[in-house]
């Protein structure tokens, strides 16, 4: 027990008891030393040991290390939010493959557009030179052909389509046809099997081994056509609206 100036503090010791009777051996009694002597009854010796204090430094050190590991498992949420944050914003590997077409696309969109815009002006330029024109095919005139290509000379369209999409096999016949003629208005790819053909929006599909085209605006009364009565039907608005003369 504790001992000083006020009472005796309870405390807890060891008590060996070495004496007859069934208290003998040792055990650890908790309570007041006086109270504890006086229930032994003094009838034997006995030796008390105080068991060891606790070590509270030991104990600051286990709650200190528990928050230190709190501590770091905030750290370690925060860092795998953040990882599935930027990777979430990671492209995926098909996303830049279209993109890079889509731009090889453009690229060569923008270059038939230059050379386009290079012979009208070439044409306008010496518009003023050459013979009388011979009257606008009417709607559902025979399909665009140049003089050239009449004559046997494949001179190919004002400005050449080019697939935008090589696993698309209507996109890849749409470019073989297409530059076998001589339009001047050219096909923009919307997207699978939709296109606008100047400011036609068409649909083509292959039907039978063939590339076949259909509108909304009633053209073949709304029916799949080829492809060739669809630019022979449209290329003469489209020629008209844009001030390019015909070539027929």
């Amino acid at each position: 027990h504790v001992e000083g100036n006020g009472p005796t503090l309870p405390v807890a010791m060891t008590v060996s008891h070495r004496g007859p009777g069934p208290m003998r051996g040792q055990a650890t009694v908790y309570g007041d030393a006086a109270a504890i002597s006086a229930a032994m009854g003094r009838a034997a010796p006995m030796i008390t040991q105080p068991v060891a204090p606790v070590d509270e430094d030991l104990y600051r050190e286990v709650d200190q290390l528990r928050a230190e590991l709190g501590r770091r498992d905030e750290v370690i949420a925060h860092l795998e939010g953040e990882l599935r944050r930027v990777s979430s914003m990671m492209p995926r590997d098909g996303e830049v493959v279209a993109l890079r077409e889509q731009c090889e696309a453009k690229d060569a969109r923008i270059q038939d557009l230059t050379r386009e815009v290079q012979k009208l002006r070439r044409a306008a330029a010496t518009r003023g030179t050459a013979g009388p024109q011979s009257p606008r095919s009417p709607r559902g005139a025979s399909p665009p052909v140049s003089r050239a290509a009449r004559a046997g000379i494949a001179d190919g369209p004002v400005a050449r389509y080019h697939a935008a999409n090589q696993a698309d096999p209507i996109d890849v016949r749409l470019e073989e046809f297409y530059n076998t003629t001589s339009s001047a208005i050219h096909f923009q790819r919307i997207n699978k099997g939709l296109y606008r053909f100047g400011s036609t929006e068409v649909e083509v599909e292959i039907i039978n081994q063939k590339l076949m085209a259909r509108t909304e605006n009633g053209w073949n009364r709304g029916k799949f056509g080829p492809i060739d009565k669809f630019m022979s039907a449209h290329e003469p608005s489209e020629r008209s609206r844009l001030g390019i003369p015909d070539e027929s």
